[in-house]
């Protein structure tokens, strides 16, 4: 049911089933599972997540998938020739006939430290996802009792503060714990909302300050 197109700081693309969270992957790496593909929600505006050039030729050779988003990302859409846009509000349930959908807050920076605008999402399918990920934290956000959990582990938060009490004020790790979510904050978070049977699925990790889970 999941397969991960790719999650780092290169690229983003999560496929569950038909629903591709993201596309922020090359047109050659996507293009394999484009007949799966029935909508595509997108989360924000980084590279990472929003590829143009992928998304103006899935687009183009894909008219009929159904780009979902918020409102930040309708005109940015719309240039680069998507007409078939569903803009939803924060925290609205929205039905597709085959998924059911809603989008919440997350909490992101721009490299220039401005506010990214940027969404999570609840998917509601076979079974209950829950995708977050490039966000500082998960503060007044509640998922109880999901069947997988698909969260950001950026960073461990004991390896990163060691790395940064011994590098220079420019090294990167300052601004991943502004952004980004740690491995601690990640479990956290699914220990206080998981009940019973659970998959994880671990998103964008940074090989560099701990995230990948060994």
């Amino acid at each position: 049911m999941i397969t991960v197109i790719q999650s780092d700081s290169k690229g983003n693309a999560i496929l569950y089933k038909d629903v591709l969270v993201d596309i922020g992957v090359s047109y050659k790496k996507l293009a394999p599972y484009l007949n799966e593909i029935k909508i595509i929600l997108l989360t924000h505006i980084h590279g990472d997540h929003f590829n143009k050039s992928t998304i103006a030729k899935v687009a183009e050779q894909k008219p009929l998938i159904r780009f979902v988003c918020c409102e930040w990302l309708v005109d940015p859409l719309l240039d680069l020739g998507v007409r078939n846009i569903d803009c939803l509000e924060l925290n609205k349930l929205y039905d597709f006939g085959f998924v059911k959908v809603s989008p919440f807050k997350l909490y992101h920076l721009n490299s220039d430290m401005s506010i990214c605008d940027n969404c999570g999402w609840r998917i509601f399918a076979d079974k209950k996802i829950f995708h977050a990920t490039d966000t500082e934290h998960l503060e007044g956000i509640t998922a109880i009792g999901y069947d997988i959990y698909a969260i950001e582990g950026n960073y461990d938060e004991v390896l990163l503060d060691f790395i940064l009490e011994h590098s220079t004020e420019y090294e990167h790790g300052h601004r991943s714990k502004l952004t980004h979510l740690s491995i601690q904050q990640r479990e956290r978070f699914i220990k206080e909302n998981a009940r019973g049977k659970y998959e994880e699925l671990l998103l964008h990790p940074s090989s560099t300050y701990g995230g990948v889970n060994e």
